[in-house]
């Protein structure tokens, strides 16, 4: 009876311990209720918060934003269509001309320390690493943005170091991710395939880069499956994690998301394993060789599926940038 006694005091303290407040009743209930949303779709997207809002822009020109990840607004859903720039094909004319497109692909948006945002974009032929890589900036981050400079391009001619092109060993000039270090410089990392993923360093005032070179390199060569690089510093390890898309992005293409760290933004880096990025690449003489790349990286996201009941799945394929 003691045993019991002692149970029945504690279960009430507990009870009386806890909050039964009508707020918290609503609270309890609006959780299991379905939440509400408002989708977009912005493909290759890249994030920027700027007070409460979070804006995404990726391939395409395709812009969106919103207060809580769950209700979003589209801002722009083609090139076509987007405020972004006031006469996008006439101010880009030169541009769509060299890489062969109509659209452009993966961009990023990053507001330096003069208060206005710089938009980095690219343009890509797509079945080959002819490409043109700028800038454009804007006082307003949902724009109209100017055009700066096209300051790097791929694919054809020679390279900043005078080399011809030579799309295993060069980047393919697409995927820009810019970002301040801890002490406070600008990068930029880019690539996708080709010859790799590339770092270069910028002047944090204008924003291009400051010297004619495609950078140093980090990983990737001979057309290995490798792009989409982002860029995050963590203050309390003190590392730098880089990431980056594995393999092909048709459903069995294996596209996944893979990170490694560095103790500097130009690395090197290495992954869960301490094996050097820089070893991850195809063979000589290969194209798409995955085998190679395969133990490289530490994996984050991947293809699954998940059984939510006997007669429903939910699942997502090709994750990735």
């Amino acid at each position: 009876m003691k045993k019991v006694g002692a149970l029945l005091l504690l279960s009430s303290a507990l009870l009386s311990a806890c909050s039964f407040e009508n707020s918290n009743v609503k609270t309890v209930k609006q959780v299991l209720e379905k939440p509400q949303f408002e989708n977009t779709s912005v493909h290759d997207p890249s994030v920027w918060l700027d007070g409460n809002e979070k804006y995404i822009i990726g391939s395409h020109l395709q812009f969106a934003k919103s207060k809580d990840l769950m209700k979003w607004e589209t801002l722009s859903e083609s090139v076509a269509s987007s405020q972004l720039f006031e006469d996008v094909f006439k101010e880009f004319e030169e541009e769509f001309s060299y890489a062969r497109t109509t659209t452009f692909w993966a961009s990023d948006i990053i507001q330096l320390e003069d208060g206005r945002y710089y938009l980095y974009y690219c343009l890509c032929e797509g079945s080959s690493p002819l490409s043109v890589l700028g800038l454009a900036v804007s006082d307003d981050i949902e724009g109209p943005y100017e055009k700066v400079e096209s300051f790097l391009t791929s694919g054809r001619g020679r390279s900043p170091d005078g080399q011809p092109y030579n799309a295993t060993i060069h980047p393919n000039a697409i995927d820009p991710h810019v970002f301040y270090d801890e002490a406070g410089e600008l990068w930029m990392v880019y690539g996708s395939y080709s010859g790799g993923i590339f770092i270069l360093p910028l002047d944090k005032t204008t924003g291009l880069p400051t010297e004619e070179t495609y950078g140093t390199k980090l990983l990737g060569g001979n057309h290995a499956r490798i792009e989409a690089p982002y860029i995050l510093y963590n203050q309390e390890t003190m590392f730098y994690y880089l990431f980056t898309s594995f393999g092909g992005l048709d459903a069995d293409g294996s596209y996944n998301i893979r990170v490694a760290r560095s103790k500097n933004p130009d690395g090197p880096y290495e992954d869960m394993n301490n094996q050097d990025m820089i070893d991850a690449k195809g063979e000589d003489g290969t194209i798409f060789d995955d085998i190679s790349i395969a133990p490289y990286g530490t994996k984050v996201l991947g293809n699954y599926l998940w059984q939510y009941s006997e007669n429903e799945e939910y699942g997502y394929v090709s994750p990735g940038h």
